[in-house]
């Protein structure tokens, strides 16, 4: 089974080479990620930081410590304490009104719905994995096999060849999990693999007859008010479990609540036993050592945090939900960071909420003046509505719309009313006017050569299966004082128009990639390199994910551009998180050699060809025939 795991990781990586996106996973892309609406109604308690017992100026200072200046480490945080809402920020163009990726957060739910099931009797830690899917497994079942149990799904002691990188690979991900054995005895030691997640997620819809999301609705989901949301789903309409779920951070905050509260939430005055207190006490006694700095224990599909008594639900890239016991606290955020677990974010959360906080605001109160009777987190303190203003505010330090910081107040609780962009500069449209007339005066496409710029960002592509061809043409348009970018693509199916804010600001919009709708904001800069010709730089953040593709075009005269594509998270990161994983695992020194020489080709294939020259093509042209000349230009 390893050697053919090994051929279908080869056939992959070919497709990748050869740019052949479509077909790169053995079944089709089906569009099911829904439109969201902005939602402004977080669904809880308020209150302001003062009357929780926290000076605003401190929390405005953690928000600073824990986006670092970075970009884009933070892109929406939310404050619980005493089980009210106290802040939520977000950072420009992001909303914490929109739902965000959760990557591997969406495993502590998935760990909160076996503790559901458990308490209505239908599964146990101790069953054996295997005897819910009878149809599903080889002739032949190794020892390995039958001694699996639900308790090694939960706590990532499964040793499970089949990973992430399989589901890239694989239409039947529960055959395909049985069929790939195990790298050691279930229950040995701890490798952390989302396929332990998925198969949760489907012996729960085997169990209860439903799909995970309509079995927790009822039971989870709409007694805490969470919406919208969405979860992707593997091939076989299961969903996928261990990533793919979309949260409001104001409502990843209210998981977090849930297990402070021991599974209990009030709902119409009432208190309701939402998840069995016994399940997260087991959930919490963190059995398993990682081996890993700063998250060395892991519970039932969660982490614990360094502050005493403290856990996390944790996802890449910067999506974390920290219960912190001793302080009544909940910090919730969503983010781009380029770590993978242990970020700049969770080191400031540590730092001023953690052991040493108290240690902390000592230092920051002895450089305030007038702060010397304050003390964190003993009861109620005067009000500050300066501090409790600038802490909504924009920051000074940062470039004018960069940030936006509201704070949870009386009235416009979640966000300020958000006044209509003001027209950009004229010499900024002045300095973008070039990039429009690239044909003889005439406004036309810039046809691509072939290459392996796509407008998604090839991380985002890879955890949803949506990858779509290269980009074929671009072309910039000035209507009503705005600047317009539109794209195609080289099959010509997918053609968008993206209004792109100057001057420092970003315009929102949606995109279509396979039909699938993503809520987009996009920005640019035009300045001269040293040869003194224009130079574009263009981000198109996709608010809804961690990803931000990056696209700097450089007017080379003749009509022609350079345009060079760069994405953040990274390509490097995104090879290490996906294409490493595309080994078995059953051989340790062979699966490491195989990780190696996967992201050295990836980042070498990417690297050398996510840039191309783009040629004038004149106005007038269909997107079918700008597609069909430009791929016999290349």
């Amino acid at each position: 089974m390893a050697l053919l795991n090994q051929m279908k990781a080869a056939d992959f990586m070919m497709k990748f080479l050869r740019g052949d996106m479509t077909h790169i996973t053995p079944y089709p892309f089906e569009a099911k990620k829904p439109q969201f609406d902005p939602d402004s109604d977080p669904r809880l308690p308020k209150s302001t930081p003062e009357r929780e017992g926290i000076p605003s100026g401190y929390l405005r200072d953690f928000f600073r410590a824990a986006d670092g200046g970075s970009f884009p480490r933070l892109h929406s945080a939310a404050v619980l304490r005493h089980g009210r809402l106290i802040a939520c920020v977000s950072r420009e163009p992001y909303t914490a009104t929109l739902p965000h990726m959760t990557f591997s957060m969406s495993k502590s739910v998935v760990g909160m719905g076996v503790g559901i099931a458990a308490a209505e009797g239908l599964l146990s830690p101790e069953d054996k994995a295997a005897d819910f899917f009878p149809d599903k497994l080889p002739l032949f079942k190794s020892p390995r096999l039958t001694a699996l149990r639900v308790k090694h799904l939960l706590n990532m002691t499964s040793g499970a060849n089949f990973n992430e990188a399989g589901s890239e690979m694989e239409r039947d991900w529960v055959r395909a999990f049985f069929f790939s054995d195990f790298a050691w005895t279930p229950g040995e030691q701890f490798r952390y693999n989302s396929m332990n997640t998925y198969l949760l997620a489907a012996i729960l819809c085997k169990v209860t007859g439903q799909t995970l999301t309509e079995y927790l609705t009822p039971r989870l989901f709409q007694p805490l008010g969470v919406g919208p949301l969405y979860w992707e789903t593997c091939p076989m309409g299961i969903e996928k479990g261990g990533w793919g779920l979309y949260l409001r951070v104001t409502d990843m905050a209210k998981l977090g609540q849930l297990y402070l509260q021991k599974g209990r939430w009030r709902q119409e005055g009432e208190w309701r036993q939402l998840v069995p207190s016994r399940w997260i006490e087991e959930s919490l006694a963190m059995e398993v050592d990682t081996g890993r700095e700063g998250m060395d224990r892991y519970g039932y599909q969660l982490w614990n945090f360094p502050a005493a008594g403290s856990y996390q639900y944790n996802g890449v890239f910067g999506q974390y939900v920290i219960v912190l016991p001793e302080r009544d606290m909940v910090v919730a955020a969503t983010g781009g960071d380029a770590a993978l677990f242990f970020n700049g974010v969770l080191k400031a959360v540590n730092d001023y909420f953690g052991d040493g906080a108290q240690a902390l605001f000592s230092r920051w109160r002895a450089q305030r003046p007038g702060r010397a009777g304050l003390m964190l987190f003993r009861g109620p303190l005067r009000d500050d509505p300066a501090a409790l203003r600038a802490l909504r505010r924009p920051w000074a330090e940062e470039e004018p719309g960069t940030w936006r910081a509201p704070l949870a107040g009386l009235r416009r609780f979640l966000c300020p009313r958000r006044e209509a962009p003001a027209a950009p500069p004229a010499s900024s449209l002045a300095e973008a006017m070039p990039f429009c007339l690239p044909a003889a005066g005439k406004e036309g496409w810039f046809r691509l050569e072939k290459s392996f710029g796509s407008l998604m960002p090839f991380l985002l592509a890879a955890v949803t299966n949506n990858f779509s061809p290269c980009l074929a043409a671009l072309r910039f348009s000035v209507e009503e004082e705005k600047l317009f970018l539109t794209t195609l693509d080289w099959d010509g199916k997918n053609q968008n128009r993206i209004p792109v804010g100057l001057g420092g600001a970003a315009l929102q919009s949606t995109v279509r990639i396979n039909g699938e709708a993503y809520a987009v904001a996009a920005s640019a800069v035009v300045r001269r390199d040293e040869e003194e010709r224009p130079v574009m730089l263009l981000n198109l953040y996709f608010l809804e994910t961690p990803c931000t593709r990056r696209l700097k075009l450089v007017l080379c005269g003749e009509g022609k551009i350079l345009v060079r594509f760069t994405e953040s998270p990274s390509v490097e990161e995104a090879a290490q998180m996906l294409l490493g994983l595309v080994s078995s695992g059953e051989e340790p020194t062979a699966a490491g050699g195989w990780n190696r020489f996967a992201q050295e080709l990836v980042q070498q294939k990417l690297a050398g060809r996510m840039k191309a020259i783009a040629r004038p093509r004149a106005a007038g042209s269909s997107r079918r025939a700008a597609a069909q000349e430009a791929t016999k230009e290349s």
